[in-house]
């Protein structure tokens, strides 16, 4: 019975123990699952992998490199395409960052005057390197045909090297397909350190010609690409970039050929390109540089690895500073190079190596060097100076002719600063990155400030008497950006109220011209609101030639930034209105695609500096006419004008009103709707065939003319008899919108759709208007009005001209003082003042402002464009 107890006992134990391990198995593999399932929900792609560091540290925002640098890496013929207009750009950017001498590594031995030829222009601040070309003429997939695997090769070359040296090559590029690419016409892999190729590091040596190698790759690209390599994001991207495999030498092989070859040549000069192909082992690149005196290296493209090695790299380039030359594989924007003074000169922690996402070259974040001044400038000049410009000729003009109108070298230093508390408060990243809560947020202010201006409310009316309501609209989206509240820098909103309400609301503005009407105001009316328009047409460019000549600096020189294009919104608004604003900020002020950050910084500065120009210039002189209104009588007997007929005009005009009006259906709506946005979408076709006709016409007709610079050097450039097009925006396809747009609109005037106006086409268009002025808003830095007063005095000239001429026709013409300040106003404020201003002399005259406003919304885009280019003209170049 014991027995058979105990064995019960066992078994009970063993039921029990197994259903245990199971529910213990059972909710590990559910928490397991539970865990995956979570990770699936949340993990993003490798591509979309973007954190945000919560690193409170120093980051200094370098403006140049501290003394002026020679880049020893860049490739010209590659990035620029021999285009002379990108050359001379690049040249202004190498001014911008004190950058004195770019050494071009695309010059093709044999056919190296070619590229010599294309950098004569600039004759101080390039020096070329030539390469061989291995392949010659051959068959790429026959490399038996290939240049190298003919008798007599070897010899051409040095050959090939002397000339060269002669024609001004100072120097011999070994690119990384020597040793990883080229065969033989076996079809195997050409060894660096194969003898047959002593002649030509022996030439290198006799001539005086470095020899600048790229050998081997990133140690991560010899790996396995799999989740363990360090930038498995990066060869995802670029397979073919893998060098894994039987199908190549191991990567230590490859180096060491290239040691085998530095040295067996101890006369020759080897630069070894990105830090020598080893910038993950600087331990063992330092013993290279201990082996081979004859060895340098170069840190192009390679700050992530060094970066990642604040503490080693220091160390090394303390150690190594004779041996180390600055350079980048450029040419580089801005924002890249200002990443390379970063790193070498400031001590910031943690910052980004490159200002594309996903980062090209790993998922990580660098260090700076903080590199000692004596340090600094043998790697940015002195040590390449001993190799290709031994006596400093070249260095000191090229130096000298860095543009003096560039920025000195300056930090901003962010965490240094102290900041305005309010500015404090501002959001690190926008919490709102949505476009359609962004878009509803916009129309909740609208809607805000449109109900409080209307409101009978005491405080309200007191707030918009002193406050005009137009500023208002411009300010309080502007107050998202300056918190950091929204994504201002995404485009789409943007996009959808410039391409597709813009046009909309130029047709159903225009739409309401009643040319009968208009004519019927009289000859004065028209003429003092012409006369309003002649006033801001060329007030702007008279007001840009006082302040260049009194304050040059203000208005600067002519260029993608240049001050008129950010006036020429402002005439745009003082001639027509908000549509006509926008569309000369489109014209004039839209960066190209491959447009530097600066630019797209610099434009949209000027932009919000030239709204308050707008705005406040243009409303206070608002208040001086509204002020007039209360002396009307008085401003009329001085100036001798009969009134009668603004009393039988009031008259017509109540009558005109209420024959017009009607409650719009959904028929009217929908109507109107067509009519906006069908007129659109054949606006962007005509633009589009236009602009590509003209581009065509341009292209079609180019050829290279030699010209003469201000130096007195001859350069060739690429020019068209027809190149002034482009100068004006005639290839612009956003230039035709608003000009086909706006010209269907007057068409449709004249037609029975007119009477659209009743059922509030204009008002439909209004309301497009303060969409658009949101979003503009939106992206305006009001912080940047204080940075430039200057601009303001170009308003105010440019106001007092405006004013001054009104009141001189006036006088001439004996025009009453309504059609002094509605014909102003038609033109300064448009269909938002105008109305307003005819209204304060009695409330059934407010339609001659809609109708002059109107009139001004036709003129507008026309007007502002004929400133814009005076402006241009008056801009010292």
């Amino acid at each position: 019975m014991i027995s058979q107890f105990s064995n019960r006992l066992c078994f009970a134990i063993f039921i029990c123990s197994c259903l245990l391990s199971s529910a213990f198995f059972w909710q590990s593999a559910s928490a397991q699952e539970t865990k995956d399932e979570y990770d699936k929900s949340i993990f993003p792609t490798l591509d979309q992998f973007n954190p945000k560091s919560q690193l409170k540290v120093q980051s200094t925002d370098l403006t140049t490199a501290k003394f002026p640098a020679i880049d020893v890496h860049t490739h010209l013929d590659f990035k620029l395409t021999r285009s002379t207009l990108k050359l001379a750009d690049f040249v202004k950017r190498m001014d911008e960052n004190n950058i004195a001498i770019c050494i071009s590594l695309d010059a093709e031995l044999g056919v190296e005057t070619d590229h010599l030829d294309s950098l004569n222009e600039f004759p101080d601040r390039f020096i070329a390197f030539a390469h061989i070309n291995f392949r010659g003429e051959g068959n790429d997939d026959d490399p038996a045909t290939w240049a190298c695997n003919q008798p007599g090769f070897v010899r051409n070359v040095v050959e090939q090297l002397k000339r060269a040296k002669e024609n001004g090559v100072r120097g011999v590029k070994f690119f990384k397909r020597f040793g990883l690419d080229f065969r033989d016409a076996k079809g195997q892999l050409i060894r660096i350190d194969d003898e047959q190729w002593d002649p030509i590091w022996e030439t290198c040596g006799e001539l005086g010609l470095p020899i600048l190698i790229h050998s081997g790759d990133p140690a991560a690209f010899f790996d396995p690409i799999d989740n363990n390599n360090e930038r498995l994001e990066e060869l995802a991207r670029h397979k073919d970039w893998s060098f894994h495999g039987e199908d190549f030498p191991s990567r230590q092989q490859i180096l060491d050929a290239r040691n085998a070859v530095i040295e067996r040549h101890p006369q020759t000069i080897f630069i070894g390109a990105h830090v020598a192909g080893n910038p993950e082992d600087l331990e063992t690149v330092g013993r290279w540089l201990d082996k081979y005196p004859n060895l340098y290296l170069e840190l192009a493209s390679r700050i992530a690895e060094l970066g990642r090695q604040p503490v080693t790299a220091k160390k090394f380039f303390e150690k190594y500073q004779d041996r180390i030359l600055f350079g980048t594989d450029g040419p580089w924007e801005s924002t890249r190079l200002k990443l390379y003074w970063r790193f070498l000169e400031t001590e910031d922690e943690y910052f980004p190596y490159s200002e594309t996402q996903p980062p090209p070259q790993g998922f990580w974040r660098i260090y700076g060097l903080g590199l000692s001044d004596d340090i600094l400038k043998k790697v940015y000049y002195a040590n390449i100076m001993k190799l290709v410009d031994p006596t400093g000729e070249q260095y000191k003009l090229a130096a000298g002719s860095i543009n003096a109108s560039t920025k000195p070298h300056g930090t901003t230093d962010e965490s240094a600063k102290p900041k305005p508390w309010i500015e404090s408060l501002a959001f690190e990243e926008p919490p709102i990155t949505n476009d359609a809560i962004t878009f509803g947020i916009l129309m909740l202010m609208l809607g805000l400030i449109f109900w409080t201006s209307s409101s009978d409310f005491g405080p309200f009316k007191l707030f918009y008497k002193v406050v005009p309501m137009l500023l208002v609209c411009y300010f309080l989206p502007s107050l998202l950006t300056f918190f950091n509240l929204v994504d201002h820098e995404n485009k789409n909103l943007y996009f959808v109220a410039t391409r597709y309400l813009l046009p909309a609301t130029l047709v159903l503005l225009t739409l309401s011209i009643d040319m009968k009407e208009i004519l019927r105001l009289g000859p004065k009316a028209l003429i003092m609101f012409l006369t309003g328009t002649f006033g801001v047409v060329f007030g702007g460019p008279i007001a840009v030639l006082i302040v260049a000549y009194v304050y040059p600096d203000v208005i600067g020189v002519d260029g993608p930034a240049a001050v008129w294009r950010g006036l020429s919104t402002v005439a745009g608004s003082w001639i027509g209105g908000g549509a006509n604003q926008a569309a000369m900020q489109v014209v004039f002020m839209t960066p190209a695609a491959d447009a530097t950050p600066e630019l797209k910084t610099n434009l949209n500065e000027l932009y919000s500096v030239m709204v308050a120009v707008d705005v406040f210039v243009a409303e206070i002189w608002m208040v001086f006419l509204l002020l007039g209104v209360g002396k009307t009588k008085s401003i009329d007997r001085w100036l001798k004008a009969d009134a009668s007929s603004i009393e039988r005009l009031q008259t017509k005009m109540e009558a005109f009103s209420l024959s017009v009006a009607r409650i719009p259906s959904a028929t009217d709506l929908m109507v109107m709707a067509a009519i906006g946005f069908g007129a659109t979408a054949f606006a962007h076709w005509g633009g589009g065939e236009i602009s590509g006709w003209v581009e065509e016409l341009i292209e079609s007709t180019s050829s290279l003319v030699t010209k003469v610079d201000a130096a007195g050097n001859e350069i060739t450039v690429m020019q068209s008899p027809y190149g002034f097009l482009k100068d004006l925006g005639l290839a612009s396809a956003f230039f035709w919108l608003i000009v086909i747009s706006t010209t269907i609109g007057i068409l449709l005037s004249f037609t029975s759709l007119r009477n659209y106006e009743g059922a509030g086409a204009s008002k439909i268009g209004t309301v497009f208007i303060f969409i658009l002025v949101a979003v503009i808003g939106m992206g305006m830095d009001i912080r940047a009005v204080y940075k430039n007063p200057g601009y303001f005095l170009v308003g105010g000239i440019w106001m007092v001209f405006h004013v001054g001429l009104m009141f001189l026709v006036a006088k001439l013409i004996r025009a009453p003082y309504f059609f002094v300040a509605v014909g102003s106003k038609a033109n300064i404020g448009g269909a938002a003042s105008a109305p307003v201003v005819a209204a304060a002399f009695h409330p059934a005259l407010a339609p001659v402002g809609v109708l002059l406003a109107v009139l001004g919304y036709a003129l507008g885009t026309y007007g502002a464009m004929v400133c814009a280019w005076m402006m241009q003209a008056a801009t010292p170049g």
